[in-house]
């Protein structure tokens, strides 16, 4: 039961850390577009009918599919390796910084 408990506060502790960037203010030069400041990425996403409002349903369900992204091995448990190895993915990508727009093959210039 004690395991359960440290394990449960260890996983909630690591999605908090993965899903921070979402609540994170805006940096000069307004990366991540409009909607990155303040959660309004994050809302969008998660007010999956639209209504304005975020249900307990609707916190759940991307917490679901967060859980299942960092379960590697789809063992049912994230490990503390799957955190670390999905903590290092998210910092790579963010290194990387946004990706341009596609090609557009019958584009003027």
């Amino acid at each position: 039961m004690k395991k359960s408990k440290i394990m449960l506060t260890s996983l909630a502790l690591a999605m908090m850390a993965i899903s921070a960037p979402a609540f994170a203010e805006p940096h000069e030069g307004g990366e991540g577009g409009p909607h990155h400041g303040k959660g309004g990425h994050y809302f969008e996403k998660a007010d999956t009918d639209g209504d304005g409002k975020i249900s307990k349903a609707e916190h759940m369900a991307k917490a679901e599919a967060r859980f299942t992204k960092m379960d590697a091995d789809a063992d049912g448990f994230v490990t503390k390796e799957e955190v670390e190895a999905k903590m290092k993915k998210w910092h790579e990508k963010k290194k990387e910084g946004p990706k341009p727009p596609p090609h557009e093959e019958n584009s003027v210039e």
